[in-house]
């Protein structure tokens, strides 16, 4: 991928006849919980030379609250800042549907995401305890670490 640039990347809504499944289920292994929140009015996909490379799903929590419920971008292109871009077209379509604040939870042991998402601008606000033994039926192992806890982080928006 020594030519791709994370502007070269096309984003769609989601088409539920062409759902990037493999994406979905490397950030969230649950797929009956995945297919609770995706929804085509707040789930996009990144498009690169008629590959899926990139997804990420929102919820609509209240009217001015959103939730950042899935985000990946495939192997191959980790590394090019396509997370970075995917996470703020995330960020801009929540705020575009009225969003003041943005929500998300990650492993304890994601620790790309959770530099990613800090320094997009994401505070950890909270630590769920065993969230993952508690609620996913296989361990989870991420970088050689169990995936236990959840930390919850939160982007607050300022309307200019």
């Amino acid at each position: 991928m020594t030519d791709f640039k994370p502007r070269d990347a096309k984003f769609t809504r989601l088409n539920m006849e062409q759902i990037p499944w493999g994406l979905l289920l490397e950030a969230d292994p649950d797929k009956a919980y995945v297919e609770a929140y995706i929804s085509e009015a707040f789930t996009r996909v990144a498009w690169y030379m008629e590959k899926a490379i990139g997804v990420y799903a929102l919820k609509k929590l209240t009217p001015t609250s959103f939730e950042l419920m899935n985000i990946c971008v495939a192997d191959a292109f980790r590394g090019t800042g396509m997370g970075r871009r995917l996470l703020g077209h995330a960020v801009g379509l929540a705020e575009a549907k009225g969003a003041r604040e943005v929500h998300l939870g990650t492993g304890n042991s994601s620790f790309a995401a959770l530099r990613l998402y800090q320094r997009m601008g994401f505070r950890i606000v909270e630590v769920i305890p065993n969230y993952f033994p508690d609620n996913y039926a296989e361990p989870l192992v991420e970088n050689g670490i169990a995936c236990v806890d959840m930390l919850r982080l939160k982007m607050t928006l300022t309307p200019e």
